[in-house]
């Protein structure tokens, strides 16, 4: 478990100059877990406009990912088979285009079906 007194440290290294410490930085801080967000919200006052705006661009990311982790453990207890296959895709698809996909996977596979449908089935 990640020190928690080190946090007002770790903070000012986000004014680094270098990229890649300030990556570095960001992933320890993400590191401390959910509770990060109350400890940031606490310092809010003494954070720099550079290190605000990377916490909270850094906290978003962090959150969807809870999110999308959580959407992830959820969808093989759909009751309904179709229901979890497409969600399943959906999944897929958001994960393969950055969590955005430019179409609605389940608008696509409705699409495709009424096609079947409509061309008749084979025997």
């Amino acid at each position: 478990m990640p020190d928690r007194s080190q946090l007002p440290f770790l903070v000012k290294l986000l004014d680094d100059d270098s990229p890649s410490v300030r990556q570095h930085v960001l992933e320890q801080i993400l590191a401390y877990g959910p509770g990060i967000e109350d400890e940031i919200g606490q310092m809010e006052a003494l954070l720099s406009n550079r290190q605000r705006a990377m916490l909270h661009s850094a906290l978003n990311v962090y959150r969807e990912a809870e999110t999308r982790y959580s959407e992830w453990r959820a969808w093989p207890f759909l009751e309904d088979e179709y229901e979890k296959l497409e969600r399943a895709f959906e999944l897929l698809a958001q994960f393969q285009y950055g969590w955005r996909p430019p179409v609605k996977v389940g608008e696509l596979l409705d699409e495709l079906a009424s096609g079947f449908l409509l061309s008749g089935r084979p025997n």
